[in-house]
């Protein structure tokens, strides 16, 4: 067998799957690319806060309105548990990404004050991004509000987020020096 027919055939039986790393993105990003990030895997980088509903992660969003600057907060509802699977075998958190993602996301968002309620921090979680095709946000009409299309109370959440068990990455406080 010559040379070549080896490697093409070493490369044809290898077996080995290139697996590449799942984007890291801020709430901001993962939600404005909902429509092409949907049913994929992503790390979503933001402040984790708890609710009766459930975890979430939120980001205040910077937004140009004209001639004036605006934030808008987008948020991300949690799924994570056993039912969601497990992390890749080896799976290592690439933390320099990490911190240049927690950076950007501070840029523009801070902690709340501490509140034992609602245990906020700045957290990365691995999972598979969900949203409707086209987010339809709660209206209110008269004195009824029309539910949206996304998840939590009302609809009101553009994207949801499944993790597998060990999904998330707590950053270590202080994290970034920009608190």
């Amino acid at each position: 067998m010559n040379p070549i027919t080896s490697l093409i055939l070493l490369a044809v039986t290898s077996g080995h799957s290139v697996n590449p790393a799942p984007p890291i993105l801020t709430v901001c990003e993962a939600v404005r690319n909902l429509r092409t990030l949907r049913n994929r895997t992503v790390i979503a980088v933001g402040v984790y806060f708890w609710t009766f509903e459930g975890g979430f992660l939120s980001e205040q969003c910077p937004e140009r309105n004209g001639q004036t600057s605006l934030k808008k907060e987008q948020v991300i509802q949690l799924r994570t548990g056993s039912g969601q699977g497990t992390l890749p075998t080896r799976f290592e958190w690439n933390r320099d990404l990490l911190q240049a993602k927690l950076r950007q996301a501070q840029t523009c968002t801070k902690l709340p004050p501490p509140d034992p309620l609602s245990d906020a921090r700045w957290m990365a979680v691995r999972g598979t991004l969900q949203g409707p095709g086209v987010f339809r946000p709660p209206k209110k009409i008269a004195d009824t509000v029309r539910p949206g299309n996304g998840y939590g109370v009302n609809g009101s959440v553009p994207a949801r987020l499944l993790s597998a068990d060990g999904g998330e990455y707590v950053f270590p406080a202080g994290s970034a020096n920009l608190q």
